[in-house]
């Protein structure tokens, strides 16, 4: 699998699909979101739409793509295939098995490891522009990839792990629509964008803060 480029971006799930809220797999399907994935992309507005953004990348698929204009109050920038959700084959419709079977290749569907490949070098392709810190509205299977790379399995434990490479950690959650930084050296910090160094230093009234381009949170 190619490496992932060390830079710092910012990630957005998308809310709850009407297939999540079925405990069904939506996988490469075009599910929409329910009410209550919109009201969780809109409560997301409060961290991310004032910002400036360089860059808003998004999924195609309308779970991914109406977050994204939600949480941020504008179209993307680019709507990108290879940030699609793994394709699941036989799974999808299907309720959600427990465990999941990330690592195993379902029938007339897309392996873990072709589809590991396919988000890192789509996410290689974005962290490549100037466009920097970019804001990427996807689905969870982006994050199981970043701990796979960062933490050697798709299932870590939500949370902070380190590795030779760096760190990635999960920060918090609006409903169904988790905040994720992804970055090297960062200090545990909910809701936060790193800087092109990496780094983010906390305000005083507990909420954190960076620079290129500001945003704070709880």
């Amino acid at each position: 699998m190619p490496e992932l480029i060390r830079r710092p971006f910012v990630f957005l799930r998308h809310g709850q699909s009407v297939w999540n809220r079925e405990g069904r797999i939506a996988g490469s399907q075009d599910v929409p979101l329910t009410p209550q994935g919109e009201d969780e992309a809109r409560r997301a507005f409060a961290l991310l739409g004032e910002i400036d953004w360089p860059l808003i990348v998004s999924s195609p698929l309308e779970r991914a793509r109406r977050t994204a204009e939600l949480a941020t109050g504008r179209h993307p920038h680019q709507l990108i295939e290879g940030l699609k959700e793994r394709h699941w084959g036989h799974f999808e419709g299907q309720p959600a098995p427990r465990p999941m079977p990330y690592l195993l290749e379902p029938e007339e569907g897309e392996s873990w490891e072709t589809f590991a490949a396919r988000i890192v070098v789509t996410l290689n392709t974005i962290l490549e522009s100037e466009a920097t810190p970019p804001l990427v509205v996807g689905h969870s299977g982006l994050i199981r990839v970043i701990r796979f790379v960062a933490c050697g399995s798709p299932e870590a434990a939500h949370g902070q792990c380190t590795t030779a490479m760096g760190r990635a950690r999960d920060t918090g959650t609006v409903g169904n629509a988790p905040a994720l930084v992804i970055g090297y050296r960062a200090p545990a910090a909910p809701y936060a964008v790193l800087t092109d160094q990496g780094s983010v230093s906390p305000a005083r009234n507990g909420t954190r803060r960076c620079s290129s381009p500001m945003i704070s949170g709880t």
